[in-house]
């Protein structure tokens, strides 16, 4: 009896130590009330690679599907067609808005008592509605953590908080495409020939930073042009 609790105790943990499993995401999503009647064509990459003790539990098609499940939970009244991973270097159609997502890593590994999950993947958005466009390029991430209370279900626990956490800022930077939609809609009443001030740029810069449409390093960066324009 005291052989096998000192297996348990010891030697069961060094075995499942830095084990790596691919669980299939569940998420919660806010539902979202912007984005009307938008047509996105979206492609997926699977760019991930792994050793070979890790334990797929679930496909990549199971997470692209779940990706795309989300983003219609989030927009119900967008449109989506999901292209072939075979069109995922091809130039974005004309007069119209394409989304790639190339997944780097989504994995939850055990080490010592705890999981640990990373999502990670890369985001490029093009507006194509209005000549040729790419209005985002970020690399997106997530990272859960949960103490293994309940075995395999914690290690659930964390690969969802990471997805879910990308899942989130994958959503505060699509917020751009209805910016742009924002945009395109002009006031005739206004005179466009006035040039904004630099103060005006300003104020509209920090509404981005502060709705996390921009990230503080893209903010930094656009706020440095506009300070460094000629009077």
């Amino acid at each position: 009896m005291k052989r096998l609790l000192l297996f348990i105790i010891i030697v069961m943990p060094l075995i499942v130590c830095g084990q790596s499993f691919v669980f299939r995401p569940d998420i919660k999503t806010e539902l979202k009330k912007d984005l009307n009647n938008i047509n996105i064509s979206l492609v997926f990459k699977d760019s991930r690679s792994y050793a070979k003790k890790v334990k797929e539990k679930c496909t990549k098609d199971e997470i692209f599907n779940e990706f795309v499940s989300c983003i219609k939970r989030t927009y119900p009244n967008i449109k989506i067609v999901v292209l072939d991973e075979k069109s995922f270097d091809a130039t974005p159609q004309k007069d119209s808005i394409t989304i790639k997502i190339n997944f780097l890593q989504y994995d939850v590994t055990f080490y010592l008592g705890m999981y640990i999950a990373y999502t990670t993947f890369e985001l490029k958005i093009f507006d194509y509605r209005k000549g040729e466009k790419l209005i985002v390029d970020s690399t997106i991430k997530g990272e859960g953590k949960q103490f293994n209370v309940l075995g395999l279900k914690s290690g659930k626990i964390a690969s969802n908080s990471s997805f879910k956490e990308a899942f989130d800022r994958f959503v505060s930077l699509t917020a751009k495409l209805s910016q742009e939609s924002v945009n395109e809609k002009v006031d005739p009443n206004l005179n466009n020939n006035v040039p904004k001030s630099k103060a005006d740029k300003l104020r509209e810069l920090k509404k981005l930073l502060d709705d996390k449409i921009l990230t503080q390093e893209e903010f930094d960066k656009e706020k440095k042009k506009i300070l460094d324009e000629k009077d």
